[in-house]
């Protein structure tokens, strides 16, 4: 019985009216496939502890909302024995809560679980990215280095371009081709709106990034059309090599690889693997299911971490990290130019190959020298006028004692 509630669960009048709310609450009136699919799996098994269908459990949760509260709380005890992440377990609590509240339960009174200390917090404690400096904290960029030489080339893109800019990992999967490649500039210039919010940023790439980013599209998005996604799997581009090479298509279980045009967006978690590999290779000990400390959040963590360490306005970080709040509107009718005024003062912290940061010591260095050669061109310009005085007064003081002595001056 509880096998077939699982499997039919959707039909139910309960999860079409959560499934309707989420809808209508969310900022573009939609719910994507990924996020509905999170909360099946989760709801799934919370289903499977209860054995109510979905109806029943709100019916008896009107009536009585501590019973469905404890139910909560068993299933919590539960996620305990079996998940590590406390991440995972807080979001499967929120997605439980969100159920009930959704289909008119009073769930304000209910506590929310103490999680501790969180298990990213540990592993990056374990593998700090910051290091201290002579000038103050920067990234640790070696031991950075070390994590990128690990990945592929595309990959290493990607982990820069989400330092680099802030934006998180569904953000930059989903960049198209006419995003980044008609841009002249050196600084990538970007626009848009988050999904999870639907608040607007304004960001950058960096030089070095953007160099990286257009070097990627010359090698293997050249012939890319404009709609087209920008980072697209390996197995993709090596089809229409194949496919210009032999003329003939490439299949990988039964799917034309150079299929045209490449719109749909990498998966998260094929990427994810791709990055735990390279953290073991690094020679990082990481347990199943704990947080690997190059994760792309991390990254993204860093970008506001540099932006406050250089003293940046509060408002002017929320608008390139696109941070909900009104405050930060006033920035989204400035330049790119204004704001780029603020992204170059925290550019050479994000900076990871090219030390720009060196560079702009050097052009300080220049510029002061050029200021005391003005002022050294100023102290002679006035020891030659002083000069000229003291000679004028000398001759008047020789003239005024020949007038005096009864001689003629000449």
């Amino acid at each position: 019985m509880t096998i077939q509630i699982v499997a039919d669960w959707e039909k139910y009048s309960s999860v079409r009216r959560w499934k309707r709310n989420l809808i209508s609450k969310n900022h573009n009136k939609t719910l994507t496939k990924n996020a509905w699919d999170g909360r099946i799996t989760y709801f799934s098994k919370f289903l499977k502890m209860v054995g109510n269908n979905p109806d029943e459990m709100v019916e008896i949760a009107l009536r009585d909302s501590d019973i469905a509260r404890d139910w909560v709380d068993d299933f919590y005890q539960e996620l305990l024995k079996t998940i590590q992440k406390s991440s995972a377990i807080s979001a499967t609590y929120g997605i439980i809560r969100g159920f009930f509240s959704n289909n008119g339960v009073i769930t304000q009174f209910w506590s929310a679980p103490k999680m501790g200390v969180l298990q990213s917090h540990i592993t990056d404690e374990q593998n700090p990215i910051f290091i201290k400096t002579d000038d103050g904290y920067e990234l640790d960029r070696e031991f950075i280095k070390k994590y990128l030489e690990e990945l592929g080339y595309r990959d290493k893109i990607i982990c820069l371009c989400i330092l680099s800019s802030s934006l998180d990992i569904g953000e930059i999967l989903t960049l198209k081709i006419e995003d980044v490649k008609f841009q002249k500039d050196d600084n990538i210039y970007l626009v848009g709106q988050r999904p999870k919010t639907g608040e607007i940023y304004k960001t950058f790439f960096s030089k070095e990034t953007s160099k990286l980013v257009r070097e990627y599209i010359h090698r293997f998005r050249n012939s890319a059309l404009e709609h087209e996604i920008l980072f697209v799997p390996e197995n993709r581009m090596l089809g229409r090599v194949y496919k210009n090479i032999t003329g003939k298509n490439l299949f990988v279980r039964n799917v034309k690889v150079a299929e045209f045009p490449i719109t749909k967006s990498m998966s998260h978690e094929n990427l994810d693997m791709l990055f735990r590999g390279a953290v073991k290779r690094m020679g990082v000990h990481i347990r199943k299911g704990q947080c690997q400390p190059f994760r792309p959040k991390r990254f993204r963590h860093a970008f506001h971490q540099c932006c406050s360490r250089v003293g940046l306005p509060n408002t002017v970080t929320d608008t390139f990290m696109g941070h909900k709040g009104s405050i930060n509107k006033q920035y989204e009718t400035e330049s790119k130019f204004e704001l780029l005024d603020y992204y170059q003062q925290v550019e050479p912290m994000i900076t990871i190959y090219e030390d720009i940061k060196k560079d702009s010591k050097i052009s300080e260095l220049e510029k002061k020298i050029s200021e005391i050669e003005n002022k050294k061109e100023n102290i002679m310009y006035f020891g030659e006028e002083m000069l000229e005085r003291i000679k004028r007064l000398e001759f008047e003081n020789m003239k005024f004692r020949d007038e005096m002595n009864g001689n003629t001056v000449i």
